[in-house]
Order: C-alpha cells, then structure tokens, then sequence
C-alpha cells in the first residue's frame, strides 16, 4: 500500500515539476529536496534550526604509530573549537548553525571553562590489536548518551543536523569495522596516499586487530554491540545513538566524511531506515569514503576532495540545502508565475491508477502495457460465477513479479453480482463465500484496497442495512485483512445510509465520481464531506446518448468542461495527505489516452 512517504514523494515532485522552471532543472537538488520533505513529513521544510554535532573521542590504536599526529591534537582541537576557531566553528557562526561540541572519550582532561558538553564514559579506547577497545556497558551507554544528547537537540528546535567528528586515529578505527563488518579487502581500505611507514602500520594494526577479534558474525544487537566492544570508535558509537533518535524524530542528517558515514553504517545495523533520512554531503578525499557511500546507496552533493573532518563538507554542502529547500517553499507555479506551460504537468495529486480492461487482451497484457504508466492498478473481477475471473496461481506470481519491477500496487474489484444485504440468507452466504474466495486467491499481491459494492433493500432498507453490517463483520474476521482495505462503492443509490456502518466498522469509501454525475447526485459540499472516509476515487466522463435518451459512464474525463475539472482538482488536492488512489474508471483504450492525457501524470509510450 502506499505509505505516508510516498505520497508526499509525489506531491513534492509535483509542485516542482509545476512550478515556474523547466521540470528537473535543478538536478540532483530535487532529490534532496524531496527527501528533506519525506524526512520531515511536510511539504513545507524548514531548514531551521541547523545544529552541528561535533563529537571528539581518542583511540588507543595510535600506540601502533597509524598517525603522524599525537592524540593530544583531539583536546587542544576541541578547545580551539570552543574559542570560536577553525572551519568548523567558523563556518557554524558564518551560517547561522548552532555548534554542539560534546567530549564522548577524550584521553586528557578539557578546560572546565570551555562550552563543551560531557558525555566521556572513558577517556580513550584501549588498543584492539591487543584486546577489546571497550567494556561492554560503555559502548551500549555511549549509544544511549548519543540518543539523549539528540533528544535534547530536537527538543530545543534542531530540524537539521549535521554530523563531525574530532579525534586522533579514528581513520584507522573506521576503516577496521568496515573491514569487520564488510571484509572488503584491506588493501581497499587505506589510502594509498599515506607515507609508506604510516600505510604499513596502518595495514598491520588493522590485519592484526581483526585476527584477534574477528568479523561481525550477525546483524543482531548482541553481536553488533560484540563489534563495538571488541574495536571500539566511542565517537562513532555515540554519532550511531543520535543518527538513530533523529532518524525516529524525523530529523535531516547531513553526513560529513569518513567517520560519520561509518557511524550510519553502523545504525544502519541497528535500523537500515536510518537511511531514509541521510544526505551525503560531500565525496571526501579518501577512495573509501566513495566506496562505503557507493554501498550505502547515497549519493553526495559535493565532491572537493575534502580530508578535513569537523563536519566541513556537511558545512559547506548547508547553504546549498538551505536555498534548495527556499527556492522549494517560495517558488511560485507556472500559471501564478504567468509563464506558459509548454509541458502540461499533473493536475493530481495522488497515485494514479486504472484499470486492467483497457486493451481487448488478458489480465497480464493488461497489466504489462498499463503499469510504466501508473502507480496502481484495479484489477477488475466483477462476476462471481465466470472462473474465467478467477485469476490462476501463476497469473499472480506474474503479477507479484511486475508489482516489484514497476512498484506499483493492485486494487481489487471484487464481484458486484452478489449481495450481503439480501433477505435470503443463502444469497447473503453465497455472497460471502465468494469474497473470502477472492480476497484469498489475491491475497500475496501488494493490495491498496479491495472496492466491495454494497446495495441495500429500498423497501427493507433497515433490516438490509443490517445484515450489510453484520456480513461485513464477518468478512473482516475472517479474511483477517485490514477493515480500512475494504472501500464501500455504491453506483445508483446514496452513500448516507451506508455511512454509519462505514464508520462503525473503519471501512473505507470508494467514490465514483462518474456515476455521482450521471446520476445526478454531485455536488461539491457532498464531496467534501465523502473525503475524509475515501481511499479510491473512480473517475471517467459521462456523456448523453440521444439515440437511446440516457447518459453513458466510462467515457472519457474529457467529456467535462475545463471549469468542472479546474475545481474538482482543486477540492481533491485540498486532501491530498489522504492515502488515496485516483483510478481513471475506463474500459477502452482511446478513453485511457485521452484522460491519462489531461491528467498528464507519466507520458504515454508509443507501444501503447
């Protein structure tokens, strides 16, 4: 089903595609933007309040001479840090983005006077060549200190984090749990860059470290903290806590270099969503660091060949989000902007969806030739007693294959021919029988919803009424399927009465447009008050008949004037946070590329 993230997908990508540019213009920047707008689950971001996460922590495999740096660089660092020096303070102040300095493992004591908040549980790690860096309880309340001190952050207004670090031999340390948890070889994780003594020291610490302490053995909590404990990384460990607590509050991570892309390496053991929420921000000046993004699937806004850490390149990459996500909230739309629309773009936005009874073919004709082109499809099975509706085992495999390769989902139109409210029991059995029949054999498919006709007895109406309620009870008890999946579609007569048992039961609506049209049941108050219960819409053109003196559906939208269509967008995007499917109700090709051409949400192929 389409969950909250893919619906404001779309949604943003709309408003950028119909905004006052040319679609795409802005490249990778509207990927980032949309992702910014998932994160935080609004179409209107906010790039405020931006807080740097600055984490400084030694390590005790600098006793294997991996750098030409002493370990007292990390203190003195962060002190000059708090003064108001170096890039990363710099760029903080310059950029109007909070600076968080925290000491999660510092081997030497810090200035009391100095803003530095303190997390350190142990100054430094001890040497994992030659035993483990950690004591078991001080890497999982390292984690813990990581998602305290991100609650604290979030709690204060920081929407937008950004990720540094601060520490002496934490390369070496990063580069040893890539190799523990992805036994890349090692040869892969050093930069050739380093002097020969350094490169060597590097290699035989890490080989050395690993021998002892082996590879990860599984992604399970216990033997994740295993891994910490073993190699330590009390900076990377803590960075993990926050990336995992912003990851849950919604909070934009902007990743920095190597250390911090291991830190999400790391949750993402824990929670592979962390993912959903991270930026690259910059292609650092390590071959690793491309690497492990390459893995991760992120791909960075920058590439300056940046080797600094501190958080620079998430520093230097937060202006760029900041007027990416300004020009996102105050870029007007083509027809307020008065600029011609020389591509028409989507009027709609929701999923869009069809049916597969467009081409005179099978349903998986149907289906293949329809999916590049929509987002769900509605696979019609109107008769209870053809088998030939009944799709086959492997007519489903198939269609669960082509789910997966164009990600779309299905609804499923069961039987009309049927009737819960009917005053024979058996037909009211009968009827039952038949659904639970069809929602087992579709079951295994990506469902958004089943649309279920129901008709009531106009002359029994209240005991109609009522065996509708206690029929679809037993529907959901025992199909066991979702009572929200069941979207209630009734063509000749009014929903009112169906109402109260849509709400009782948590059903869903499905409003059929057309068929309100034609039969003189539409209006735009009576929609709006439908709206909050729908999860599909059905939608096609009516048009008269004078030959047989009555209106026909399932024609194409095109048959409604522009004004009609203008404000009926324009009631249906006033709810488009609703989890709802716009499904274009017709049954002939012409139809479908006519209406798929006014709604203009994907091109239509020439194979079509």
């Amino acid at each position: 089903m389409f969950n909250e993230r893919d619906i404001i997908k779309r949604q943003a990508q709309l408003i950028l595609d119909n905004g006052a540019k040319i679609p795409s213009s802005l490249g990778i920047l509207e990927d980032t933007i949309i992702k910014i707008t998932q994160i935080q689950k609004t179409l209107n971001p906010t790039t405020e309040k931006a807080t740097l996460l600055l984490v400084g922590a030694d390590t005790g495999i600098v006793e294997e001479d991996i750098s030409k740096s002493s370990d007292i660089v990390t203190k003195e660092q962060m002190e000059n840090f708090a003064r108001g020096n170096g890039v990363c303070a710099l760029l903080s102040s310059h950029n109007n983005i909070e600076l968080d300095l925290c000491n999660v493992g510092i081997k030497y004591d810090l200035n009391s006077s100095y803003n530095i908040k303190d997390y350190c549980l142990s100054k430094g790690t001890r040497n994992p060549v030659n035993e483990n860096a950690l004591k078991r309880d001080i890497a999982r309340l390292t984690l813990d200190n990581g998602k305290c001190e991100l609650s604290t952050l979030y709690n204060n207004g920081t929407r937008i984090l950004l990720l540094g670090e601060m520490g002496i031999g934490n390369t070496t340390i990063a580069a040893l749990l890539i190799y523990a948890i992805l036994q890349w070889p090692i040869d892969n994780l050093i930069d050739e860059s380093f002097s020969i003594d350094i490169y060597d020291n590097k290699y035989k610490a890490i080989l050395s470290a690993f021998n002892r302490h082996g590879a990860l053995k599984a992604p399970t909590n216990d033997y994740i903290f295993d891994l910490l404990t073993s190699y330590g990384g009390l900076d990377i460990i803590f960075l993990a806590g926050a990336i995992l607590e912003a990851n849950r509050k919604g909070v934009v991570i902007l990743i920095d270099g190597l250390i911090t892309t291991v830190a999400v390496l790391i949750a993402s053991l824990f929670d592979n969503t962390v993912l959903d929420s991270c930026i690259a921000c910059t292609n650092s000046k390590l071959t690793l660091h491309k690497k492990l993004l390459d893995y991760l699937g992120l791909t960075p806004l920058l590439d300056l060949s940046l080797s600094l850490g501190e958080g620079s390149g998430a520093l230097y990459a937060y202006p760029l989000i900041n007027n990416s996500i300004f020009i996102f909230n105050n870029l007007l739309s083509l027809e307020k902007a008065e600029v011609t629309d020389v591509n028409k773009h989507n009027k709609i936005l929701f999923p869009l969806g069809t049916t597969s009874n467009i081409l005179r073919a099978n349903i998986i004709e149907n289906v293949l030739a329809i999916a590049p082109l929509v987002d769900d499809i509605e696979i019609t099975l109107f008769k209870s007693k053809a088998e030939y509706c009944y799709p086959s085992k492997e007519i489903i495999r198939e269609l669960i294959n082509i789910a997966a390769r164009e990600n779309i989902t299905y609804t499923i139109h069961l039987p009309y021919d049927v009737d819960l409210g009917a005053l024979k029991k058996e037909t009211r059995e009968e009827a039952l029988i038949n659904y639970l029949r069809m929602i087992e054999i579709t079951n295994p498919l990506p469902i958004h919803g089943y649309v279920i006709h129901l008709v009531y007895n106009e002359e029994y109406k209240k005991q109609s009424l009522e065996y509708i309620k206690q029929g679809m009870k037993e529907l959901i008890n025992l199909s066991k399927v979702e009572s929200t999946a069941f979207c209630v579609e009734t063509l000749f007569q009014p929903f009112e009465p169906l109402l109260e048992i849509v709400k009782d039961l948590n059903l869903s609506l499905t409003i059929d447009i057309g068929h309100l049209v034609k039969n003189n049941f539409y209006s735009d108050s009576l929609l709006r008050s439908y709206l909050p219960y729908a999860r599909i819409i059905h939608f096609h053109g009516v048009k008269e008949d004078k030959d047989l003196m009555k209106l026909i559906a399932h024609k194409s939208i095109c048959e409604y004037s522009p004004k009609f269509l203008n404000n009926l967008y324009s009631i249906l995007n006033s709810y488009s946070h609703l989890p709802i499917v716009f499904t274009i109700e017709v049954f002939i090709l012409k139809y479908f590329k006519e209406s798929l051409n006014e709604i203009q949400v994907k091109s239509i192929r020439e194979s079509l």
